[in-house]
């Protein structure tokens, strides 16, 4: 069974003058367990109307997408998206950012701890930089900011 399957998809959306526009069409692909997958190309040809659809942000007009066999319904756990740009809530602490998912998830508060302290360690912020994980995400440095985001993403959190 394939991790990802994208069989015959076809997105349309509706432009602001109420006309159909061709997103994507009958698209197919699919990527195997272990494999490496790159989405390629020009400006406007679909590839983050691919990614929404791949996330469960929106539903294709046509066909089926597929993560380990189960159908894309809504956003899951099991997907991720790592934004282009930095999606950090800036009224939180850095702390605050990492652990959104976490509490969101339920975790107990000493199981927050234990994967904040794991993570934020993976991504460079030593346990003694407790300056940094109480301050903002716009007073980082965009490195910092960048290692903020990452372990804010599922399967981390």
């Amino acid at each position: 069974m394939s991790q990802v399957s994208v069989t015959n998809v076809s997105k349309v959306h509706i432009s602001i003058k109420g006309e159909p526009l061709l997103a994507l069409h009958d698209v197919n692909f699919q990527v195997e367990q272990n494999e490496f997958f790159s989405i390629v190309g020009p400006s406007g040809c679909g590839k983050t109307t691919l990614l929404n659809l791949l996330a469960g942000f929106e539903q294709p007009t046509r066909g089926e997408l597929r993560v380990g066999g189960q159908l894309i319904t809504a956003p899951g756990w099991e997907r991720a998206v790592v934004f282009q740009e930095y999606a950090l809530f800036p009224w939180y602490t850095v702390s605050q950012n990492i652990r959104y998912g976490l509490k969101r998830k339920r975790l107990p508060v000493d199981e927050q701890d234990r994967l904040f302290d794991h993570y934020i360690g993976l991504v460079g912020c030593a346990a003694s930089n407790r300056a940094t994980r109480g301050s903002s995400p716009a007073a980082c440095a965009s490195a910092s900011a960048s290692r903020v985001r990452w372990p804010s993403t599922p399967p981390y959190c």
